[in-house]
């Protein structure tokens, strides 16, 4: 009861585990994953009844409500009824385009070749997987997205805008 189907995951083989249990299922299940409920859709047209923005509005999680205080109602900030959710989601759409996406890949491409390089330098030694993997997401945002490199993987200290917007989040 408290781990839910934890134990039934092979240490490092999640992705493994998900995949054989979509076959066992019929396009959705559901896992307790040690008190956290998540909910699995593999199939396609699933998928796409669930990406309907027309039939449901958008939440946000108790984080998104503190960012909100001091980042007022943007795209991940307001609620899908108010005007500033409206004007930013049909700014940002066009970025997120199949066409977009494909054109990211270089990017994408050159900043996990970055990561890969700092574990080759570091073999040996402990690794902050968790960090690296954030400097991996905020590196490819901000090349991809604005052109900017933070060269994150470096140094061991971040970015003074990203040690800022991690303390704001």
């Amino acid at each position: 009861p408290v781990i839910g189907n934890l134990h039934q995951i092979p240490k490092g083989h999640f992705v493994q585990f998900l995949l054989k249990t979509s076959r066992r299922y019929d396009g959705v299940f559901r896992l307790d994953l040690g008190g956290r409920i998540g909910i699995f859709v593999y199939d396609a047209d699933l998928v796409a009844e669930l990406c309907d923005e027309t039939r449901f509005r958008k939440l946000l999680g108790v984080a998104l409500y503190h960012v909100r205080d001091f980042a007022g109602d943007g795209l991940f900030t307001a609620f899908s009824d108010e005007p500033n959710w409206a004007l930013a989601h049909r700014i940002l759409m066009p970025a997120f385009s199949q066409r977009s996406i494909r054109a990211y890949f270089p990017v994408m491409l050159e900043v996990a070749q970055q990561l890969i390089a700092k574990w080759n330098r570091n073999q040996g030694r402990d690794l902050h997987v968790a960090d690296d993997m954030t400097r991996l997401t905020l590196d490819t945002i901000s090349l991809a997205g604005f052109g900017y490199r933070f060269n994150s993987f470096e140094t061991e200290k971040l970015h003074p805008f990203l040690e800022s917007m991690g303390h704001a989040l």
